[in-house]
């Protein structure tokens, strides 16, 4: 994730560096167009727009100006396309440049790709059934344990620590009385 997030900021760096403006605290934040023929990312200048005072439309019209047709981003991402739509600056990059950029990260992070840090070490307690052994099995059963198991992994991809409850076969307190 720290080559994505990399990649992220070298993206905002150097689109502030061709904003046309002096916007003072803005920073670029990213959103997915409603649709894709639109673009790969869409920049809203709306907050760009009350920190200069002049028109969205006006802003991101001149900022697409600034970022020409094939222009090189930031390293292995080329800009095939930028328009400005509204108070919208929606971006395209050529195909090749963003799969070249998505494989690298793909193979500098290896299997932590897609994880996250949200969770910073968090303890947290996922519990989900564990069949009774003395019943028999039913699709309840698998569809709970996939649920929670599920969970969990997402959980611990996050950045969680994951207390897994089901990994004690509970056999109900029916059973435990008579044991007892």
């Amino acid at each position: 994730m720290a080559q994505i997030e990399s990649k992220i900021r070298d993206l905002k760096r150097e689109l502030l560096a061709r904003f046309p403006f002096d916007a003072g605290d803005f920073e670029p934040a990213f959103s997915r167009p409603p649709d894709p023929e639109m673009g790969d990312l869409a920049v809203a200048v709306f907050p760009a727009a009350k920190a200069v005072g002049r028109p969205p439309q006006e802003i991101a019209q001149r900022w697409a100006e600034q970022l020409p047709d094939g222009t090189e981003i930031i390293a292995d991402l080329r800009l095939q396309a930028a328009r400005p739509s509204g108070g919208f600056l929606n971006l395209r990059f050529e195909g090749a440049s963003l799969l070249r950029l998505a494989c690298s990260c793909v193979m500098e992070e290896g299997d932590a790709y897609g994880g996250l840090s949200i969770g910073g070490g968090s303890r947290v307690m996922v519990e989900y059934s564990s069949p009774n052994t003395n019943k028999p099995l039913h699709i309840g059963h698998v569809r709970n344990n996939a649920i929670g198991m599920a969970l969990s992994n997402l959980l611990e991809a996050a950045g969680y620590e994951v207390i897994r409850t089901n990994l004690v076969n509970d056999r109900g307190i029916h059973i435990c009385k008579s044991m007892v």
